[in-house]
């Protein structure tokens, strides 16, 4: 039962580590998550199945299976609930009066507002 549970945990390490591997080389979102998932439902089926054999359950497959689909939706539900999910709109607000722009030799374009630097307070002399 022990093999079963660090299989999991194994298996989102190694989807985790798949995620990070693949975006690393390519820059599609979608790409990259579904390598993840995938190594990672893999992953899970194959330490979770290994487990069960050595558990002696007669149908280790299926309980595999069932495990690694589980854990697929359970991965698929939390991303989606909490790091997919996109931020707010944020309102449309106008560049402020004294907006400046800084270009760089690059081709890129900087905006910037000064803002003086704040006194500090004077130090007391002992």
């Amino acid at each position: 039962m022990a093999t079963i549970v660090v299989g999991i945990v194994v298996a989102i390490a190694a989807g985790a580590l798949a995620v990070g591997l693949v975006a690393a080389v390519v820059d599609t979102p979608a790409l990259f998550l579904c390598a993840g998932l995938l190594v990672a439902v893999a992953a899970c089926f194959l330490l979770s199945w290994w487990g069960f054999r050595l558990t002696g359950a007669r149908r280790a497959r299926t309980g595999a299976a069932g495990l690694s689909a589980a854990i697929g939706v359970a991965v698929t539900a939390l991303a989606a609930s909490t790091i997919l999910s996109p931020f707010p709109a944020q309102p449309q607000a106008g560049a402020p009066s004294a907006v400046q722009y800084w270009d760089l030799p690059t081709g890129s374009r900087i905006a910037y507002v000064h803002a003086p630097a704040a006194e500090l307070p004077a130090r007391s002399r002992r």
